[in-house]
């Protein structure tokens, strides 16, 4: 599975997430639609609150509908400096960051084709249009910040700008295929952008700079306090084929410190959305081998098993699930139940039934029965998952079957989000089931 951070926030509410973000994500058609989101990881992702980040600078959609002022917005675009890039994810889930653009000669490329399109006024306009690009934090004259919208239309592309409530609302259409061209006006800048976020890290690996390897990361400086005794060096990287935002970062670690092993290796860099403002940050650099065994592990039944632990208990060895505290087994039992049974719909109060068959089926909870919890209501023979603090897990798992019924999964912690800080291992022991796709969680020991 990907690495993933999971935020403090209620159970309740990170379950609904996806549905949530399905809302917010797709506009209807008409003047009212739904505020950007930044990009969110299994999180599998630490992602921008509702007053900090894109969603913030989304338009206000009270406002009266505008013809706008064509002119004041090229004239705005033709000084601009600066901006974030993102584009709609194809499950319009959120906006992933492509990198920020720097200097006039992007804009005053864009103020060439905008200046020579046929435009006219919108009456509405879609924020889950497939192929979105966002220019977020557009700093124009006056530093007056401005944002900037293109989606594909039929026949052309829809264009709605804000600028700081000068010309709010401001919606054209475009004749031309805009979003294309956009994308392909600015790749010189978004490629700069992502060698300098490389260049960055690099430096502060070298330098073993935790304030810095915080900022990249959206991470804690403590937690890569240690690496101030490591000795990296970067000999360069590579994009990885065929997949986005991914590099092959080649290096030597001349000293480990104790935490790395020494010697060439090549890592896998990730860039995507960190920290507060949704921008674009390295999301995980660990080496190649253990993040392709983390990917060829993802989505099982049995990391989504130890995932339901996680989020509840953290990462933490045990004898068997019946030593873990009860209260919170059963969230973790209930976290399951919505997984396996109830992942599309709103539902969060379990019959008996359905948290018993996952008890014993997952857990090895026989005759499981929830009397005296808080999460049960005996009279109604119902179980709420009623949600509190989640806690945070940042990891690279590997599963091998010994072929005897028995699957044992390895868990490397880690202190910091991007995966550099070993932490501790754990080793999970689950039982195969003769039904396709069934485990039952054992154990769970520290092995380092």
């Amino acid at each position: 599975m990907k690495h993933r951070a999971i935020p403090r926030i209620c159970l309740t509410a990170l379950l609904s997430l996806t549905a949530l973000l399905a809302l917010v994500g797709c506009a209807d058609n008409s003047s009212a639609s739904s505020a950007p989101e930044a990009a969110i990881s299994r999180p599998e992702e630490s992602r921008p609150g509702p007053s900090s980040g894109p969603e913030a600078s989304r338009p206000s959609e009270s406002s009266p509908l505008s013809t706008g002022d064509y002119g004041a917005f090229l004239q705005f675009l033709r000084s601009a400096r600066t901006a974030q890039v993102f584009r709609l994810r194809e499950d319009r889930s959120g906006y992933d960051p492509l990198g920020r653009i720097n200097g006039n000669e992007a804009f005053a490329a864009l103020y060439d084709v905008f200046s020579c399109a046929d435009c006219a006024p919108l009456e509405s306009f879609d924020f889950g249009a497939e192929g979105l690009i966002w220019l977020s934090g557009v700093t124009g004259p006056d530093d007056r910040p401005g944002d900037i919208w293109i989606a594909p239309l039929d026949g052309g592309a829809a264009l709605l700008f804000e600028i700081d409530g000068v010309l709010p609302n401001q919606r054209f259409f475009l004749s031309a295929d805009m979003t294309s061209l956009l994308l392909q006006l600015l790749d010189p800048w978004l490629d700069a952008s992502a060698s300098g976020l490389l260049d960055g890290f690099c430096a502060a690996l070298e330098a073993g700079d935790p304030a810095a390897l915080a900022r990249l990361t959206g991470g804690n400086a403590a937690a890569y306090a240690p690496l101030a005794d490591t000795e990296i060096l970067c000999s360069g990287w590579q994009p990885r084929e065929g997949f986005e935002g991914q590099y092959i970062l080649s290096l030597d670690v001349r000293r480990g410190g104790g935490l790395l092993p020494e010697g060439e290796a090549e890592w896998l860099v990730r860039l995507g959305p960190t920290g507060g403002d949704g921008g674009l940050g390295v999301t995980l650099a660990a080496p190649l081998e253990l993040v392709g065994a983390d990917e060829s592990a993802a989505g099982s039944p049995a990391v989504e098993l130890i995932g339901s632990v996680n989020l509840v208990f953290g990462a933490e060895p045990f004898g068997s699930p019946e030593d873990l505290d009860p209260g919170l087994l059963c969230e973790a039992v209930l976290v399951q139940v919505k997984k396996e049974l109830h992942p599309e719909d709103d539902l969060y109060v379990f019959p008996g039934e359905e948290v018993r068959a996952i008890a014993a089926a997952r857990f090895g909870l026989e005759r499981y029965s929830g009397e005296g919890l808080a999460c049960y209501d005996p009279e109604t023979d119902e179980f709420s998952l009623y949600g509190r603090g989640a806690a945070e897990v940042f990891d690279l798992l590997s599963a091998g079957d010994d072929g005897e019924g028995t699957l044992r999964v390895t868990q490397r912690v880690y202190a910091d989000p991007a995966c550099i800080v070993p932490e501790k291992t754990l080793l999970y022991v689950l039982r195969l089931s003769s039904g396709p796709d069934g485990c039952t969680l054992l154990s769970c020991e520290e092995i380092h």
